[in-house]
């Protein structure tokens, strides 16, 4: 375990990855991770790419009603819409829990 916490602050500190951890308040544990890392070989069409990842315990993303595709797109992934009301008064919005 030693030699795997050294490898991730070796890599952090030369800036090849970053990991966030989110920390419940009332527990003092990472409950969920963002992070980011860079690849170093070229690939084909795009070039040098980043990989971003998102592990979260819900996820919120916006569909106007014409975008159509989008909105059936988030549906049949298990989306659902949320309703606008007085404390998240956003229209248009799809959430996604685990």
């Amino acid at each position: 375990m030693k030699k795997c916490i050294q490898f991730w602050i070796h890599e952090y500190e030369n800036q090849n990855y970053i990991r966030f951890s989110i920390v419940d308040n009332i527990n003092y544990r990472a409950v969920r991770i963002i992070s980011f890392f860079a690849k170093n070989e070229m690939f084909e069409g795009f070039g040098k790419v980043g990989v971003l990842r998102i592990d979260l315990a819900s996820i919120m993303t916006k569909a106007i009603p014409t975008a159509k595709q989008r909105v059936i797109a988030l549906k049949n992934s298990g989306y659902q819409e949320l309703m606008s009301n007085p404390i998240m008064p956003f229209e248009h919005y799809y959430v996604k829990a685990r």
